[in-house]
């Protein structure tokens, strides 16, 4: 029998978010026959322990309080599954994975960047330079963005022959043909049937923006003659306890209403929603957006790079400037106003969810990565 790929996927760790979405869903998909896959992640709760069905490690490394000689634990993994490829995901996961995976003599280390927020940082400082020492021991980057590539190779200094981008996924099936959970979820929060509700997917950390979404949609809430609604979802992140007093300091208590966020509530909340809306001023390939689309919603999203290389304005989507309260209350009046319109973006939205960011479509692309670089290392290894 032809040995399997063994494939360690580590990550910083397993809560909502993204990252931790789009690992869940490869590794259902990929295949076994093919791949042996294992994960491990530095630390915190593992939220997805129900859907996960291989082996999944904790480290028990908590950012906040490191104790790096648990990384003992990093160490006697490797040694014992003694993995053909590591792939790395997140800042901190990115940087030990890098150090280890050559250290201890992994044939193949990938790490995907996610996002501009890994990075970002204002000076030089001792973690930047090991990330950027770290970053040089991979043997291939993966950016979802083409920004990001630009962004990588020209301030991160990574070698463009080791750049890829490929937008990531996530299983879009679930949200696809979502009527049936429409009226009840409806129903469920109380929505009046001419309520017309933006459904914000995000958590809730400073670059998603809910300060300036809440403000806007205020001055939204005095423009319309309609009932407009906003749908927070979101469970997780350091300004949880801000967007609630924003809410309140707003007066919107009787118009916003924040949501659970896992994978259940975000399908049965974008069922229940008519548009999609997001005011994030750094993303990378947003999954949010993704599941919006294949969920049929149009969308309302701030005209920055991360969103116009991602779809179209006037096809999927209507763009408003970032700092302009007004432009924003003026595209979200023309979606509210015109029912065919909305349909018309989400269908295509749909269409494109379809066809570009199925997991399927992912992992033709992630698995034709995979096999080139084990093939280049063991046309080394037999010479």
């Amino acid at each position: 029998m032809k040995e399997k790929i063994r494939i360690l996927y580590l990550i910083n760790n397993l809560r909502p978010g993204g990252a931790q979405r789009y690992i869940v869903d490869v590794i259902h998909a990929i295949d076994r026959t093919m791949y042996d896959v294992r994960i491990v992640c530095l630390g915190g709760d593992n939220y997805f322990k129900d859907e996960i069905d291989i082996t999944c490690y904790n480290i028990g490394i908590d950012k906040y309080n490191p104790k790096i000689t648990k990384l003992t634990r990093l160490v006697n993994i490797i040694n014992e599954y003694k993995p053909h490829i590591m792939h790395t995901h997140l800042q901190y996961a990115d940087t030990i994975g890098q150090l280890f995976g050559k250290i201890y003599n992994i044939p193949i280390i990938i790490t995907t960047i996610h996002g501009f927020v890994e990075w970002n940082r204002k000076k030089l400082t001792v973690k930047s330079i090991v990330e950027d020492f770290a970053i040089k021991k991979a043997d291939l980057v993966i950016a979802v963005s083409e920004p990001l590539v630009t962004y990588l190779v020209e301030s991160r200094h990574v070698q463009i022959n080791k750049m890829v981008c490929v937008p990531c996924s996530v299983n879009i099936m679930p949200f696809i043909d979502t009527g049936q959970n429409r009226v009840s979820r409806r129903r469920y929060y109380s929505y009046n049937e001419n309520d017309i509700v933006f459904a914000c997917t995000a958590h809730f950390r400073p670059e998603k923006r809910h300060d300036l979404l809440l403000k806007k949609f205020v001055h939204l809430i005095l423009e319309t003659q309609y009932s407009a609604k906003l749908l927070l979802i979101g469970n997780d992140g350091n300004l949880t306890g801000d967007v609630k007093n924003w809410i309140n300091s707003l007066g919107l208590q009787n118009d916003v209403i924040i949501s659970g966020g896992d994978r259940q509530d975000v399908v049965k909340d974008l069922a229940a929603s008519d548009i999609f809306v997001m005011h994030s001023e750094e993303e990378g390939k947003s999954l949010a957006v993704v599941e919006a689309m294949a969920a049929g919603l149009p969308l309302l999203l701030p005209r920055l790079s991360h969103f116009t290389g991602q779809v179209d304005d006037g096809k999927h989507a209507l763009f408003y400037d970032f700092n302009s309260t007004q432009e924003f209350a003026d595209k979200a009046k023309i979606l509210i106003a015109n029912t065919d319109y909305r349909h018309y973006l989400g269908e295509n939205g749909k269409k494109k969810a379809i066809q570009e960011y199925s997991i399927e479509h992912h992992l033709q692309i992630l698995s034709g990565l995979y096999v080139r670089l084990f093939e280049r290392y063991i046309g080394k290894k037999l010479k």
